[in-house]
């Protein structure tokens, strides 16, 4: 190989030659080297050492040959287990954990959140013509999941609605100064502006073109229905879109004005139309808080004892009228 220049720009194997390997036909006696020492369990690089070839290549004409795999050897790296896969029914973009340990925000009645009636998190409340979309995918939650995957909703898309609590809510909701709202300093709050149910009336309408078979509604991830008229606005929606359907939690009393209106549209729209009244103490269509696990009435929510679960994959919020029960988190 002839000289270069002192000045020609140099790389890492200028002036060397690579050695390989001589190449070895895999003749009948190579064939029955390998099988020997194949069937004997000596260690492959040892293999490849002793046949002048690589390990590679003891492999491939090993699996040609028809020879028996392998199992791992003593000292060697085991390959990682496949992580299951979630169902993709109950798709959530937060899969999230059992475990509720870790500081709770409670309130004291002399909070200003608690006396003037707004969220401990002002800066996350958004009026209603300012954001890009009122109703957003259950698969931003998760306890609540984008898709219906089982019972007779099984398929159909979910979306919440997200309001501002306290706000919104009845000062004799029993959770005021311990609402969940007070550990969600991530969550976008709704103001109704003038423009909330112009804006949710005008998505609804696009969400029952694309989703004739049907698409859920959850009312309220946080906050209440805050008037009659609101209630009533729903009602209209229920009548004028088919593919509608609704669940969820409230505060109001059912022999209050604002409850009263819920519960007529609970019987009117009761097919489609799952509203729970909250430590409302009746037979059915009811929920409650809990400080214990021993001190359930109804049906613990499932989700709360199992990471894998969610509103999408359980589905009795929807389907059964006894009472759901939370733990106090």
């Amino acid at each position: 190989m002839p000289e270069l220049a002192p000045d020609w720009p140099q790389t890492a194997f200028a002036g060397k030659i690579r050695r390989r390997r001589p190449w070895r036909r895999w003749d009948r006696a190579r064939k029955e080297q390998l099988t020997r020492l194949w069937l004997e369990k000596v260690p492959t690089k040892q293999i490849a050492d002793e046949m002048e070839t690589s390990p590679g290549a003891i492999y491939i004409a090993a699996a040609k040959m028809g020879l028996p795999t392998r199992n791992l050897g003593k000292g060697t790296r085991k390959r990682r287990k496949k992580t299951p896969k979630p169902d993709s029914t109950g798709n959530r973009r937060f899969e999230g954990v059992v475990s509720n340990k870790g500081p709770k925000i409670v309130l004291e009645s002399h909070h200003p959140a608690s006396r003037k009636a707004t969220t401990f998190f002002p800066s996350t409340v958004k009026p209603a013509a300012t954001v890009e979309r009122i109703l957003k995918s259950g698969h931003n939650s998760r306890k609540i999941g984008d898709k219906v995957g089982k019972g007779k909703w099984r398929g159909i898309p979910i979306f919440t609605l997200t309001l501002e609590e306290r706000d919104t809510c009845p000062r004799s909701c029993l959770e005021w100064t311990t609402c969940y709202g007070n550990n969600m300093p991530f969550a976008h709050r709704i103001h109704d502006d003038g423009t909330l149910t112009k804006r949710i009336w005008a998505e609804l309408a696009a969400l029952n073109a694309a989703h004739p078979a049907g698409f859920l509604v959850r009312l309220h991830v946080l906050g209440d229905f805050y008037s009659i008229a609101y209630v009533e606005f729903w009602r209209l929606a229920l009548v004028e879109f088919r593919a509608l359907r609704i669940f969820g939690f409230t505060a109001r009393k059912a022999s209050e004005p604002i409850g009263m209106a819920i519960l007529r549209t609970l019987v009117e729209h009761q097919d489609r139309f799952w509203m729970r009244f909250s430590g409302g103490g009746y037979e059915t269509h009811c929920s409650e808080v809990v400080e214990r696990p021993e001190d359930v009435s109804g049906v613990r929510c499932p989700a709360e004892t199992d990471a894998a679960r969610c509103c999408a994959t359980c589905a009795l919020c929807w389907t059964s009228d006894r009472t759901i029960s939370f733990v106090r988190h």
